[in-house]
């Protein structure tokens, strides 16, 4: 059997032939072949010669999307807490002074009443603790309808807060755009410390919207 040695070079000869001599033992030798290799295919499938464009930068129509969809990556959420005792014997809803988030600006301090910005599914979360020896009960309401009935436990043995029982809840439900949503206290105290800790908090975070929005 003949050797055959094959010499490259640097990448300027790549288009140069290579020549091969190659035979059995006991044959002649064969008569000299060349051949241009097509280096094209060894440096990868064709799509890696396509230039990247990534789909930002093309316009929100061509996606087949209209543009007001896309106004839905606006962040629509709220947390809040309670810091300031509302007047002795006071019912209705409860008005959390401290505004934690308010991304899109739909919570007011001075209603406690969360603004529903966008048709969809919200996820609605808050805490009640209720003052030393006492109880609170309270109502989730959305634009004046009871969705969620609160009521905490009674206070058992000393709280290192001298607190009363305490309830949370969170819930994901559909809104509408124009909800009023907010907690509705209806018995018990809450409870607020001199210091104006938060022990009551009430917030909530837009998930998604309706189906048709997301085809």
């Amino acid at each position: 059997m003949r050797r055959v040695t094959v010499r490259r070079g640097s990448e300027d000869s790549a288009d140069s032939p290579l020549i091969g001599v190659a035979g059995a033992p006991g044959y002649p030798p064969l008569q000299p072949v060349s051949f241009k290799p097509n280096w094209s295919s060894l440096t990868g499938p064709l799509a890696a010669k396509v230039p990247w464009q990534p789909s930002h930068r093309a316009p929100v129509e061509s996606l087949g999307v209209p543009v007001e969809r896309f106004a839905l990556a606006e962040p629509f959420s709220f947390s809040a807490g309670l810091t300031l005792q509302p007047f002795s014997g006071e019912f209705g809803i409860i008005r959390f002074d401290k505004v934690l988030l308010n991304d899109g600006g739909h919570y007011s301090p001075h209603t406690g009443l969360f603004t529903v910005p966008h048709d969809g599914r919200y996820l609605i979360s808050g805490l009640l603790t209720a003052a030393p020896g006492e109880s609170v009960e309270a109502i989730l309401s959305v634009s004046r309808r009871g969705v969620h009935r609160l009521r905490s436990s009674a206070a058992s043995g000393r709280d290192a807060c001298g607190c009363g029982g305490s309830v949370s809840f969170g819930l994901v439900v559909p809104l509408k755009r124009g909800d009023r949503v907010g907690l509705l206290r209806t018995a018990g105290r809450l409870a607020t410390t001199e210091a104006r800790e938060v022990l009551s908090t009430f917030g909530a975070l837009f998930l998604y919207g309706p189906r048709s929005d997301r085809r």
